[in-house]
């Protein structure tokens, strides 16, 4: 993917802030919004079970996450936002690890004729 100096900045600043979230939940998800081929928006939505094993894992242990791992998790965002000019990635997390992405491309349409009734 052929990336200007700013969009190559902008998918780097939101990787960083990608790897720092898996970092951090253990269940829940990443919504990475893409507007115009940009990474415009991030979201972040965290689900806290109230279960034995994940009260005693939240006390204290901070997952750490591999560079294999991140790399791997790295191009397969890169494929999942190549070539999106409209749409998001999201990055499901579940027992703090990742264990889907999915990919919605929205198609933006202009001057489409009979949408509202006309000519029909």
């Amino acid at each position: 993917m052929q990336m200007t100096d700013k969009r190559e900045q902008v998918f780097l600043s939101a990787l960083n802030l990608i790897d720092q979230a898996v970092a951090e939940i253990h269940f829940g998800s990443i919504t990475v919004i893409i507007q115009d081929g940009y990474i415009i928006q991030l979201e972040k939505n965290e689900k806290i079970r109230l279960d034995a094993t994940n009260l005693n894992r939240l006390k204290g242990k901070k997952k750490i996450t591999a560079n294999r791992e991140k790399e791997g998790l790295h191009t397969r965002i890169l494929q999942a936002v190549k070539e999106l000019q409209y749409g998001q990635v999201v990055i499901l997390i579940k027992d703090g690890t990742v264990v889907q992405l999915e990919r919605t491309d929205k198609q933006r349409f202009t001057n489409m004729q009979g949408i509202y009734g006309e000519g029909i």
